[in-house]
C-alpha cells in the first residue's frame, strides 16, 4: 500500500528498545520539532558530540535518540516476542 517491501516498526521499536536496547545505536544531542515553514512537522537533531554555532537549539536539553537499529535481530526478537503472547 505505501510501496515500501517490509512494515513500519517504529511503535514496536521503543517496546524492542525496553527489551533489549543492545539492538539499537543511540546518540545524545538536542531535539528541535519545527512548527512553521517549509519544514514544518520536522524535527531537527544537534547531536551532542558536535560544536555547534548558536541556535534555536541551544536552550534545549540532551535527549537521546536511537539512529540505528540491527535490523534483523530486532524483527527476529519481535517475532517471537508476539509468538509467546
Amino acid at each position: 500500500q505505501y510501496g515500501v517491501d517490509g512494515c513500519f516498526v517504529h511503535d514496536s521499536a521503543a517496546v524492542m528498545y525496553a527489551i533489549e536496547p543492545a539492538l539499537f545505536s543511540v546518540e545524545r544531542g538536542a531535539l528541535l520539532a519545527l512548527t512553521e515553514g517549509v519544514a514544518v512537522g520536522q524535527t531537527l537533531f544537534a547531536p551532542a558530540a558536535i560544536n555547534y554555532p548558536p541556535g534555536p537549539w541551544s536552550d534545549r536539553p540532551p535527549h537521546q535518540v536511537c539512529l540505528q537499529v540491527d535490523r534483523e535481530r530486532h524483527m527476529a526478537l519481535m517475532l517471537e516476542t508476539l509468538a509467546r503472547a
